[in-house]
């Protein structure tokens, strides 16, 4: 009997060596298979993107700036950031308040966005036109409403900034 019980821990103690060892050895695995995972998103981000891909971003980062600092506000719309991606053509093009025949005076006004989405349409070296989707949701005295909304910016490249020269908006 005693020698069963000796055979048996000796079994366990091996068994448990071997799962000690085997899983050392798997979490070296995965260490190697996590600093390669790393080395490979490194590789990935530092390969350069073509100068027409960094265009876009540009172009598509001023396009989404802008509707988010015109279209999410409490009251109105900031100007000053508004117009600070605008050419002077585009300034006269939109409005803020005081400037529409829709006066909100008196009343809590937010507005906010949802479920943006950019597309590049036409474009040249120093043109670009992007179409913007989105949910606009505008709350005054308590009540919604939400509307489908539509915009087509021409934006035009001046040195390496690009500003919004020009844009239709449509909401259903």
């Amino acid at each position: 009997m005693k020698r069963y019980i000796i055979m048996g821990f000796s079994v366990c103690v091996l068994l448990i060596g071997y799962l000690f060892f085997h899983t050392g050895q798997l979490k070296e695995e995965l260490k190697t298979a996590r600093t390669d995972v790393k080395q490979l998103q490194e590789e990935n981000r530092s390969i350069a993107k073509t100068p027409e891909d960094q265009q876009e971003a540009k172009a598509l980062t001023v396009a989404e700036k802008f509707i988010n600092n015109y279209y999410v506000f409490e009251n109105t719309p900031d100007q000053k950031k508004v117009e600070a991606l605008l050419t002077e053509k585009a300034k006269e093009v939109v409005f803020f308040e005081g400037d529409s025949e829709v006066n909100f005076e008196g009343s809590h006004v937010t507005s906010t966005i949802e479920n943006v989405k950019l597309f590049r349409g036409d474009y040249t070296d120093n043109r670009m036109q992007i179409l913007a989707t989105f949910n606009n949701i505008i709350t005054a005295n308590e009540i919604s409403s939400k509307s489908i909304s539509y915009a087509t910016l021409d934006l035009l490249k001046d040195g390496d900034t690009w500003k919004i020269d020009d844009l239709n908006i449509a909401q259903y």
